[in-house]
């Protein structure tokens, strides 16, 4: 890449953030109604709702298209948390339905540095996406044959090269990218660049010389993975600009003069490992968050209504509230116990409910309100699924008496209306055996 042009960088500090939005975003996942593509996974539709829930906003603002021609930046973080979530398990795709799973619940109630080491980790190795995909300009990388190389590869040489970068301190990524070559932490992004191209596919082909040089395949790529990725995750802060007054290393290749940016990620300057980014590596055995000082305060009353009473509640926090409480109007909530008790059948603990009042509420919860957490507690756990069963359909209820009671079958079998009887699925075959026993036999 060549250097910038003289232009204002923004900074993104993004450990804290990070922090919020894993929560946020498992939260959104599990209330909301998402959706992907069925046949490629990527979201659509979904990524509006997305970025309106993001704590710090996205990288940049939406633009909306004024023709079909126009080049636009378009989501990144957004993005990102919807594939991050498929990739690590957490979440779900059915059709084009994106939910929850019950590991994603859990991972509620798990330490958010855990659970961001954790997708991490999963996304290193996934083959969902291919991150030069965005890279949207160039095309022809869903041709015919072995046009791209394996994507785990890639992020494992750019890893090993960010286990050198020393905590706390900015790299240009144009440093960075010296250092991969010089260091030996090289990777292929193309096994075929002639099948690649800008506009046109014979004029515009990668293949010519000087078109798809390590500044063009490689140094897009690591863009691509710390900007909408590593630092979603925390794993670093950024400072970047306007793709289109970033590197300009493309300006002379065919098919570029109508282009204002190769990549979305054009804009990408610099990046510096947090503290939260050197545990996720897994250069240091343990990490402590920064506690962050709470300037919301909320009034818990008897009535069970939760009413704001200063600041700004995050959308973490409206988030959680949401899950246990209604709202009535701005500012104001109602705990609601079907709700509570819905949300602890899936798995979360309302403790964190409770830590929420009390941390944000100066007087001591009502008796009614304390009253409300322990029985919803209680209640939420009060009946749970047993072992999937068969109804026996007996053909009158003398028999029906006759099986329930006879010393072969009755341990195996429960009584559930006149003629019915209920066995467990895997006391089906045994009680087969004992009314054979008995003379009779069990048809499906």
């Amino acid at each position: 890449m060549t250097s910038f042009r003289n232009f204002k960088l923004l900074r993104k500090v993004s450990e804290h953030e990070a922090f919020q939005e894993v929560v946020v975003m498992l939260r959104t996942f599990e209330q909301a109604r998402l959706t992907v593509s069925e046949k490629t996974a990527l979201p659509s539709s979904t990524l509006k709702l997305l970025a309106e829930r993001l704590v710090g906003g996205d990288f940049y603002p939406v633009a909306e298209k004024t023709d079909k021609w126009d080049q636009t930046i378009g989501p990144i973080k957004a993005f990102a948390w919807p594939m991050l979530l498929q990739a690590s398990g957490l979440a779900l795709r059915t059709g084009t339905r994106l939910a929850l799973r019950p590991s994603g619940v859990k991972a509620l109630s798990a330490p958010p540095a855990d659970v961001l080491r954790m997708l991490w980790r999963k996304w290193l190795k996934t083959t969902l996406l291919d991150e030069f995909s965005r890279v949207d300009a160039i095309k022809g990388q869903s041709g015919t044959g072995r046009v791209m190389s394996a994507v785990p590869p890639r992020r494992a040489a750019i890893e090993a090269a960010l286990q050198t970068c020393a905590t706390g301190r900015w790299v240009r990524l144009d440093d960075f990218s010296r250092f991969m070559r010089a260091a030996d932490h090289v990777f292929a992004v193309a096994h075929d660049p002639w099948k690649l191209y800008l506009g046109e596919r014979q004029y515009g082909s990668l293949g010519y010389d000087g078109s798809h040089g390590w500044d063009i395949f490689q140094d897009r790529y690591m863009a691509a993975v710390l900007f909408e990725y590593a630092a979603p995750l925390g794993i670093v802060d950024v400072s970047y600009g306007d793709p289109a007054q970033g590197h300009d290393d493309f300006r002379d290749m065919w098919g570029a003069d109508e282009l204002r940016f190769l990549s979305r990620y054009d804009g990408l300057n610099s990046f510096r490992i947090t503290a939260l980014g050197a545990y996720i590596l897994g250069r240091e055995a343990t990490y402590q968050p920064v506690a962050q000082p709470s300037h919301v305060a909320i009034s818990v009353m008897p009535s069970l209504q939760v009413k704001r009473v200063r600041g700004i509640l995050s959308p973490q926090d409206t988030l959680l509230l949401e899950l246990w409480a209604e709202p009535i109007q701005d500012d104001m909530w109602h705990l609601d116990r079907q709700k509570a008790v819905a949300a602890i059948e899936k798995g979360p603990d309302i403790a964190l409910l409770r830590q929420f009042l009390e941390n944000n509420d100066d007087l001591p919860l009502p008796e009614l309100v304390e009253s409300f957490l322990l029985r919803c507690a209680r209640d939420g756990q009060a009946l749970k699924t047993g072992a999937s069963a068969v109804l026996i359909e007996c053909r009158d209820c003398e028999t029906a008496d006759n099986v329930a009671t006879h010393k072969e079958t009755s341990a195996l079998c429960l009584r559930a209306g006149p003629k019915t009887l209920v066995v467990r699925n895997e006391h089906v075959g045994k009680f087969r055996e004992r009314v054979h026993v008995l003379g009779l036999g069990l048809v499906s």
